[in-house]
């Protein structure tokens, strides 16, 4: 099993373009999508199991219209002008243009978002000076406290997971050492009680950790078009194996 990162970093190249799929509906898109950004929000990049359990059907996540249907209902249905996104960063949006007289919104599938975004206490500040990615952490409200929250949480509840399962393991032997070396009743009573609540301890780490897959449970498994089912590289090469 792919397991998530404690934090979701920028991509260090642009988004490949990899699904081609042949629809006339945007609607459509959704499994071609959810892969192509490797179900995260293509701007914020919280990712759906940060969002929650099984988000599919939920509203938490969306297709984006990177040009407007207000105001290009042309490209409404052109895959390349489709991301997915999370509700915030398209309730955020809502139907500001992608291009003021001196700034313009940055496409995760044209632009290097680690050239642009730098992770600082789990927010996604764009680079001081880069006026394109100001206006885009604005127009996607990047950085709002509810995101920012998410991160944290991800972030916090991950690493506490990896650190149990790192730690558990050594403590169980060692707390089963001493209770095969006491002969103290009460003493192996201590022990068996603390042993039982490091075993659900570890129980409970390896369901935090399954939660955070890469791939969600409810991943669809075929899509709109022929293109291999496979996370985008700035996801999986992030990513470490976990074995359940």
């Amino acid at each position: 099993m792919m397991i998530l990162p404690p934090t979701v970093r920028p991509s260090e190249t642009p988004i490949l373009r990899r699904h081609t799929p042949a629809t006339t509906s945007y609607r459509a898109y959704r499994s071609c999508l959810r892969w192509e950004f490797g179900f995260c929000c293509a701007f914020c990049l919280l990712h759906e199991s940060t969002l929650g359990i099984d988000v599919e059907g939920t509203g938490l996540m969306s297709i984006e219209h990177f040009e407007t249907q207000a105001l290009h209902p042309e490209l409404r249905d052109e895959y390349s002008n489709c991301h997915l996104a999370c509700r915030f960063c398209n309730g955020a949006r809502g139907r500001r243009p992608s291009r003021l007289e001196h700034v313009s919104l940055l496409n995760p599938c044209s632009a290097t978002w680690a050239d642009h975004f730098k992770i600082v206490d789990h927010c996604l500040q764009a680079v001081k000076g880069d006026e394109d990615a100001s206006y885009t952490e604005a127009i996607y409200d990047l950085n709002d406290p509810r995101k920012t929250g998410l991160r944290r949480a991800h972030a916090e509840t991950l690493t506490e997971a990896i650190e149990a399962l790192r730690e558990g393991p050594g403590l169980s032997e060692a707390l089963i050492a001493e209770m095969k070396a006491t002969t103290d009743p009460d003493r192996r009573t201590t022990l068996a009680s603390a042993l039982q609540s490091v075993g659900k301890a570890l129980q409970q780490a390896i369901t935090q950790v399954q939660r955070f897959a890469a791939i969600p449970a409810d991943a669809d498994l075929q899509c709109r078009c022929s293109t291999e089912m496979s996370l985008p590289r700035f996801v999986s090469t992030q990513c470490w194996e976990y074995s359940v």
